[in-house]
């Protein structure tokens, strides 16, 4: 309560009656908080996972100490559950949002609660996804071979919650394989030797796109080549004569397109060889014998593969003409 007192005292020294003014009461003013704002750890970036802190300063005209403020911290706006700290980690759901800090200054004595105030609002900027233990598996469980299907695999991580969208490629000695753009990739003869690799760029279904990560190389193991369809032309219904000429046929097959080197051997009764050409002439040790055609089938990257045999039989002498000698007729 505050009074005014005042004593008369005149210029030559008479004092008067002192009088009192009557009461007033002085208001006490509450607390305020200025400056509220919002500072991270991070150096600026704000993203999900990243600690805010609320910053302010109390005022309180009457020299009331400060006593328990309230915080609250609000998405959009909308008070954030349990967010009641002058910390707040940023968690998936702020990712995309607008978040505030609210402090409402409490004085220790005179007038308690001053008004709410609220920082400007951040914006929560949408984290990049990650990639990690980026490698390859085989469908076929052990040596890697033209025609396996190899699969991608990798472990996709959001701290924003968002949903897996990430982009694939399948590199040949470091080159992007054309059209090569899945999870899986199906050996193809192209693939036989280079280093083959499995790349994975991590997207979320929010658009954003972190770093592409590249797995381990594989290497093919080179196939072994095939034949068939094996004949022996130059016989006739499985017989042929002295002094003619065989060929061995066959297909040769080989997945990773290397080249035919395949060697040869003709076999008499399946033990004698007697010849290592596609060819072979029929000879008199052969009359009455099973001659037999044997390829082994080769790559050119010495890759061997199983031997094929077809025999021919009935090896006979050729014909003889008996000339018949023919006396003139008499006239």
């Amino acid at each position: 309560s505050i009074t005014f007192e005042v004593t008369p005292v005149d210029t030559t020294g008479n004092i008067g009656t002192t009088v009192i003014s009557g009461v007033i009461s002085g208001t006490n003013s509450p607390p305020t908080a200025t400056d509220v704002s919002i500072s991270d750890n991070n150096g600026g970036t704000v993203v999900v996972g990243v600690n805010l802190t609320g910053n302010y300063t109390y005022v309180d005209v009457d020299g009331d100490v400060e006593g328990v403020s309230t915080f609250r911290w609000l998405r959009n706006g909308v008070a954030i559950s349990g967010a009641t700290a002058k910390n707040y980690t940023l968690v998936a759901d702020d990712s995309g949002q607008s978040i505030t800090f609210e402090v409402t200054p409490i004085a220790q004595t005179g007038i308690g609660a001053g008004a709410a105030v609220t920082s400007s609002s951040i914006f929560v900027v949408n984290s990049a996804p990650s990639v990690s233990g980026v490698g390859i598996a085989d469908d076929n469980g052990g040596s890697i071979v033209v025609g396996d299907t190899l699969t991608g695999n990798y472990t996709f991580t959001d701290i924003d919650g968002d949903g897996d969208a990430s982009t694939y490629r399948w590199l040949r000695d470091g080159a992007p394989i054309t059209g090569a753009t899945a999870s899986s990739y199906k050996l193809v003869a192209a693939d036989s030797g280079p280093p083959i690799t499995f790349e994975v760029t991590p997207v979320d279904d929010a658009g954003t796109t972190g770093t592409a990560i590249t797995s381990a190389p594989v290497t093919l193991t080179n196939s072994v080549p095939s034949v068939s369809d094996v004949s022996i032309s130059g016989g006739t219904g499985g017989t042929a004569v002295v002094g003619e000429v065989l060929t061995g046929n066959y297909t040769f097959d080989d997945v990773d397109g290397d080249a035919d080197a395949s060697t040869y051997e003709w076999l008499r009764n399946g033990a004698v060889v007697v010849g290592t050409n596609i060819t072979y002439t029929l000879d008199a040790l052969d009359s009455g014998q099973t001659i037999t055609f044997r390829v082994t089938p080769v790559d050119d990257a010495g890759a061997t593969g199983t031997v094929m045999t077809l025999s021919l039989i009935h090896i006979s002498e050729p014909t003889r003409q008996t000339a018949t000698s023919r006396m003139p007729s008499s006239a």
